[in-house]
């Protein structure tokens, strides 16, 4: 949704707001792609404070799942399992996001 917004003639806000968008989200691959397709320079500190961000996010839900796979039930193996994937699909890109949903069906 915020590749869209910011590729479209009609809704594209101003550039000096666009970073905030994807930074509330840490949406790395969307910032990228958008950053190429509208030309626009990519800021590399915000885009690895992003990376930082989810990174971190993702170790914690490894855990997350490591734990509930050596003390918990199946339902907590899998809520970790989508959690992860969600955090995947909003900010990865779409290859690594379905494998993502894939893991938590299995």
């Amino acid at each position: 949704m915020l590749h869209f917004l910011f590729c479209s003639s009609l809704l594209r806000p101003k550039p000096e707001n666009a970073d905030r968008f994807f930074d509330l989200a840490d949406a790395v691959a969307a910032y990228e792609v958008t950053c190429k397709e509208t030309s626009t320079g990519v800021d590399s500190a915000l885009l690895d404070k992003m990376k930082a961000v989810n990174e971190a996010r993702l170790k914690e839900i490894d855990e997350a799942i490591k734990d509930a796979l050596e003390n918990e039930g199946d339902l907590e193996v899998r809520d970790a399992t989508i959690a992860k994937a969600q955090i995947l699909a909003r900010t990865a890109d779409k290859a690594t996001a379905i494998s993502g949903y894939e893991e938590a069906e299995q």
